[in-house]
């Protein structure tokens, strides 16, 4: 598991208008009240995510040249990926299928039954690719790291159903373009009743995720890049939960824990150091505000 540096908060268009997006699919699964919690809140960059945003924004001009040694090699291998992957869905015909790289596919999804009210959901896949009622979609991932394979891909599952719903297809293939990790992806074909039942699925997760009262669920996926963890009481419980215990475990020389007690502490590691380091600058705010709110400490 890799860990990054919060560099700047920014504050940028929301091109998704408010609404959910296929990206968060998973993290709005499994915390229903994650949409609705990181409402308003300013964008978070790392250094990681700026060295994947420069390459994203490379490919989707084919132009390579400010990228360094490092971000040409994988901005190359996602080329020979995209194209072998073209073949395999398109055959011969891949000059005549029309290429979307970075667009915007949306949709209203109603709140209910005989309701007008529609929640905006939107995808912006890397590269789509379409012929006659066949597509094909891949999005691109620069780092290494556990991102799930096609056929288990939830953001994948919304972007073949916006794109077959926009574009008038009838099957969709989808893969993941991770240099880093293979050369070869899976790929998931979605026919039409595998999209109808994405579809259904997707528009009950937008319905629940827009839910004034949704209930927030704190967990390591839907957490760790979520903006508005740094005040969600389910997350400051969840964090400090896997703190190691002092009489388990403070208390005894790290020789002599128990295989399961070390196994406890990596598990846990990340996150509980992501929580002590945003308490502790949360608390460097609060000083700076009220230089005695902290008796003893200054900054």
């Amino acid at each position: 598991m890799n860990e990054t540096n919060v560099t700047t908060e920014v504050a940028v268009i929301d091109e998704r208008e408010g609404g959910t997006s296929a990206s968060s699919a998973l993290f709005d699964k499994l915390c229903e009240g994650r949409h609705q919690a990181q409402k308003g809140r300013a964008d978070i960059k790392t250094e990681d995510a700026e060295f994947g945003n420069q390459i994203h924004a490379a490919l989707a001009v084919g132009d390579p040249s400010k990228l360094d040694t490092g971000q040409l090699s994988v901005y190359e291998t996602i080329g020979e990926i995209t194209a072998d992957l073209m073949v395999s869905v398109f055959g011969t015909d891949i000059d005549k299928a029309k290429v979307f790289r970075e667009r915007r596919f949306k949709v209203g999804v109603l709140q209910g039954p005989g309701m007008s009210i529609r929640f905006k959901h939107s995808a912006k896949p890397d590269y789509v690719a379409r012929l006659g009622g066949k597509a094909l979609i891949i999005e691109f991932k620069t780092l290494p790291g556990d991102v799930p394979i096609a056929p288990t891909n939830m953001q994948l599952r919304d972007q073949a159903v916006l794109v077959a719903g926009e574009l008038l297809c009838n099957e969709v293939y989808t893969a993941v373009a991770q240099p880093l990790v293979t050369h070869s992806p899976d790929m998931c074909l979605y026919n039409k009743e595998s999209l109808k039942q994405a579809e259904q699925e997707m528009f009950t997760r937008v319905r629940n995720s827009n839910k004034p009262d949704a209930k927030r669920t704190a967990g390591e996926k839907q957490c760790q890049f979520c903006l508005a963890r740094v005040d969600c009481p389910e997350y400051q419980t969840f964090a400090q939960s896997l703190l190691p215990t002092p009489v388990q475990m403070m208390g005894v020389p790290v020789k002599d824990w128990t295989d399961e007690q070390r196994a406890k502490f990596m598990d846990g590691k990340v996150v509980a150091q992501r929580w002590l380091d945003e308490t502790y600058a949360q608390l460097k705010v609060l000083l700076k505000e009220d230089p005695e709110c902290v008796p003893g400490y200054r900054i």
